[in-house]
């Protein structure tokens, strides 16, 4: 048999330095992709803020008018949330929107008298929500 070379130390050293600095490019362009959009989302929603001036309960048509105002810069569109006094919870239909630095009404079909309260979360910044008790509803006895 023949005498079997490997390749020199050198050479293995040089290959690998380069297979880390390639493998830390790619970790280094995915966390800065990652870093720069969470800092946009988080500079974009640190400008929002929502609160609900009020409530009317209609118990004619069970419709919840819930008057919202949205305090931020941006538009919002938010997802409702009814809290019964059975401890149930359901998700109002549909989406609410509101125009940044506006009041809107968010107009909510089949309330019964059992709520207890109502919460909206905005659907594009986690942190902007509201709650309202049914002792602070205009018509719910």
């Amino acid at each position: 048999m023949g005498k079997m070379k490997g390749i020199s130390p050198l050479v293995a050293v040089v290959a690998l330095i380069g297979v880390t600095l390639i493998i830390s490019g790619i970790i280094v362009n995915f966390a800065t992709r990652w870093t720069t959009g969470t800092i946009s989302e988080l500079q974009k929603c640190s400008e929002a803020g929502v609160i609900i001036q009020g409530a009317r309960y209609d118990s004619g048509t069970q419709n919840l008018f819930l008057y919202v105002k949205n305090r931020g810069s941006m538009d919002l569109s938010f997802d409702v949330t009814l809290k019964k006094n059975d401890g149930s919870v359901s998700e109002a239909p549909g989406t609410y929107n509101t125009t940044a630095g506006q009041l809107s009404t968010f107009t909510i079909s089949g309330v019964g008298t059992d709520l207890s309260e109502v919460v909206i979360q905005s659907r594009e910044c986690q942190g902007v929500q509201d709650f309202i008790q049914k002792r602070w509803i205009t018509g719910m006895a």
